[in-house]
């Protein structure tokens, strides 16, 4: 089944504490959940990873931190998830060994390209269609170049950039994982609602992942949930921070 990865954003919605609506979306249906609050002090953000982990993963949902191993290891995360220019996937699988997955956020096929072959465990390949907080990385990349993408690269891939109910079905057709989304969800003033009419719309949708592929991302999964050994507290020994 197509995979819903929420990307948070605190700011988006003021009015209500970010675990609330991350613990809302995940026990709707939201499969995996990055933590993306980079503005944050270290010991802020790591009790926000804490709480979000303590209230997400009861429902099922797997939490990744951006950037920061230090604190995705400390808060005992299920992964890492790495820009396009930061620290090298391999340097990150040497320090964290089998205890997170590695995702890469990609902008270009170039780009999605390097990070298969340094072994990403899953990608993020947009901005797909127009929104406000991709616009940095220049025009949409579009359906045509995420279908070229995704059946040229192995590497299981989320499209992002733009994704809400109404996008959502424009995938229709395409091997990917799933899509990733901030706005489609978080934006919504009924978050349970919002997740469970996005669900409906993708299973609208035929998705062309092969069944192999995804019973070999869920392999890493669980590799990864092994060796939950992450006690590292931030800044200490064999913690160290990225971006």
């Amino acid at each position: 089944m197509l995979r819903i990865f929420l990307v948070s954003d605190r700011r988006i919605r003021p009015d209500q504490p970010i675990v609330e609506l991350l613990a809302e979306a995940a026990a709707a249906g939201v499969d995996r959940i990055q933590l993306r609050e980079k503005d944050l002090q270290d010991r802020d953000l790591y009790h926000l990873a804490c709480a979000t982990v303590e209230a997400c993963r009861p429902h099922g949902c797997r939490i990744y931190i951006n950037r920061r191993l230090d604190i995705a290891l400390a808060c005992g995360a299920d992964g890492l998830h790495l820009p396009a220019d930061g620290v090298l996937v391999d340097q990150a699988r040497a320090a964290a060994g089998n205890r997170l997955e590695i995702g890469v956020s990609t902008h270009s096929l170039e780009e999605a390209r390097s990070a298969e072959t340094a072994r990403a465990d899953y990608i993020f390949f947009g901005p797909i269609f127009s929104t406000p907080g991709k616009r940095e990385f220049g025009s949409p990349l579009g359906v045509e170049l995420l279908a070229e993408a995704a059946k040229e690269l192995k590497v299981p891939m989320y499209a992002i950039g733009g994704i809400d109910r109404d996008t959502a079905p424009l995938l229709s057709g395409l091997p990917i994982a799933g899509v990733a989304l901030i706005r489609g969800i978080l934006s919504e003033p009924d978050v349970p609602a919002a997740v469970g009419v996005l669900r409906e719309r993708l299973s609208m949708a035929k998705f062309g992942l092969p069944e192999e592929e995804i019973e070999e991302e869920e392999e890493v999964e669980e590799e990864t949930d092994e060796d939950e050994d992450g006690g590292e507290t931030p800044g200490g020994e064999g913690g160290w921070g990225i971006g």
